[in-house]
């Protein structure tokens, strides 16, 4: 055997060794991951959204786009959600685990964008970020599209890069899929197209070659993705209309921008973490470092891979433009066009931001300083679990309306001051001996009592609780007008019950 076969023999099997070690590594990172989504799935009620998203899922399929149409989110998570109900119930639990399932496929996906952009162990670092995710993983035990949508924006960047790796019809049909079924998940994923339309921008300027030889198919894959979209188009102009003359989101301000890096960190210990971590990278890419001066980044097992035809700055530059399509241009948008921010959307950013801050670690060249970094991310990522897993997050609608339910007899009218209240209400109580209303004064439209004072409360209530002994008034997603109706009942009514719980506020009123 030759001195080069024997060298050669040797490479092969510390290759293998390696991707043994990262598949022993990436398989444990996912097993966690799913443990911490899964955990304590049903230990909070069903709130007011997830009400709405099963209840909207026991629809037909047209009966679906219906409400979609007048809703402000796309249907396909409804769909999905339709047919998982079907097979596995809608208890809290079943519910949830759809989100849940969408939540572990992303730690993976995290991992192949990260390796695919630089290398492995900033690949595996990715996804230890994302598995230990506190925002991820909030969004992954609740009944709503949030995790669906991670995994679509991992899946359509991933085919995105692999557009510029080869020509291939695979790459192109799994972009094209997985950016449709991401625009038809929610408003958002529009963002995150627009993100990578304006990376392929930036290539005509900072390599042009590149740009003329992928600007074929792209533009043959936006044309497809436009046209697959224009059913849905049309209604979401209606949406914006309909948006524009009154939403229930308030323009964002500087402090919800603020805490928006708070929330994708995870918690400010985090941020104080994460946040300087990603911003080296970014550090690095202003000062345009030069090829001597970044060598330390790019040296061995951290060697950038060499299949994307990108520059290290190109794929930094690549993701800010995901982190600000996602966060910063809606953000623009609220202000001058109309209110569309609000922080859980920004969920899809999250992943970018990780990877920053995975990315800036691997740029380290202390292997003890990385291995402490990561070190104090598990610790503070585990402490913020266990306050997480402690706390009450949702309106405690489950134990309210078994007190109902416990209470209630034939005939009782129940009136709900915040009207979609009714949907978790019913989620629990699923009686048809009770009479329910919403206030008369709701404005279901802006989302606001537009009517409703001290000096008008009981001409507005009397003519719906007329012919009623008995009266329980539902208080939840309270202001400052909710107490009237109570205060005016109990003129008219006895308190015979009352209850509190977090996020829920129930009376029973007995005529006197």
């Amino acid at each position: 055997m030759t001195s080069s076969t024997k060298t050669n023999n040797l490479a092969t099997e510390i290759n293998s060794s390696r991707t043994r070690l990262v598949l022993a590594c990436l398989v444990l990172i996912i097993a966690t991951g799913a443990l911490l989504r899964i955990a304590y799935l049903s230990s909070d009620s069903i709130w007011l959204d997830e009400a709405y998203s099963i209840q909207v899922a026991h629809e037909n399929i047209s009966g679906i786009i219906d409400e979609a149409s007048r809703d402000v989110h796309p249907p396909l998570y409804y769909f999905l959600l339709h047919y998982w109900i079907n097979f596995f119930g809608d208890s809290e639990e079943s519910a949830r685990l759809l989100s849940a399932l969408f939540g572990i496929i992303c730690i993976p996906l995290a991992y192949k964008l990260a390796a695919l952009l630089f290398d492995r162990p900033t690949g595996i670092l990715s996804a230890l970020f994302m598995a230990f995710s506190h925002f991820n993983i909030d969004f992954s035990q609740e009944t709503r599209m949030y995790s669906l949508l991670v995994m679509l924006t991992l899946a359509s960047l991933y085919f995105f890069l692999k557009l510029f790796e080869a020509r291939s019809n695979w790459m192109m049909m799994g972009y094209v899929l997985t950016s449709i079924l991401l625009m038809h998940t929610h408003v958002y994923g529009l963002f995150v197209i627009a993100a990578e339309n304006i990376f392929f921008l930036t290539l005509y300027f900072s390599s042009r070659e590149i740009f003329k030889r992928v600007f074929k198919r792209w533009i043959l894959a936006q044309s497809i993705l436009f046209l697959l979209f224009v059913p849905w188009l049309t209604v979401l102009t209606r949406q914006v209309l309909r948006v524009r003359k009154g939403f229930w989101i308030p323009r964002p301000t500087w402090n919800e921008f603020r805490l928006t890096w708070i929330t994708i960190a995870g918690s400010y210990k985090l941020t104080w973490l994460l946040v300087p971590l990603a911003a080296i990278p970014v550090i690095l890419l202003l000062k345009r470092v030069s090829r001597a001066s970044a060598h330390f980044i790019n040296n061995g097992e951290n060697q950038s891979n060499a299949s994307l035809p990108f520059t290290n700055r190109q794929k930094i530059l690549f993701l800010l433009i995901w982190l600000a399509g996602v966060i910063l241009l809606p953000f623009v948008v609220s202000h001058f066009v109309t209110p569309i921010f609000l922080l859980k959307y920004t969920i899809p950013a999250s992943p970018a931001f990780l990877i920053l801050a995975a990315r800036g670690v691997m740029s380290l060249r202390s292997l003890p300083v990385r291995t402490l970094l990561v070190v104090a991310f598990l610790i503070f990522a585990l402490t913020d679990m266990r306050d997480y897993y402690r706390a009450i997050k949702k309106d405690v609608w489950r134990d309210s309306v078994a007190f109902f339910n416990q209470k209630a007899q034939r005939g009782d009218l129940v009136l709900f001051i915040e009207p979609a209240a009714h949907m978790p209400f019913d989620y629990y109580a699923r009686r048809t001996d009770i009479t329910e209303k919403p206030f008369p004064d709701y404005n279901n439209q802006l989302g606001r009592y537009d009517e409703l004072r001290s000096d008008n409360v009981a001409e507005l209530l009397k003519p719906v609780i007329e012919g009623h002994n008995r009266v329980w008034i539902v208080l939840s997603h309270q202001n400052e007008l909710s107490y009237l109706v109570p205060m005016q009942m109990s003129e008219w009514y006895v308190v015979a019950e009352h209850r509190i719980d977090p996020g829920v506020e129930i009376y029973l009123f007995e005529k006197k």
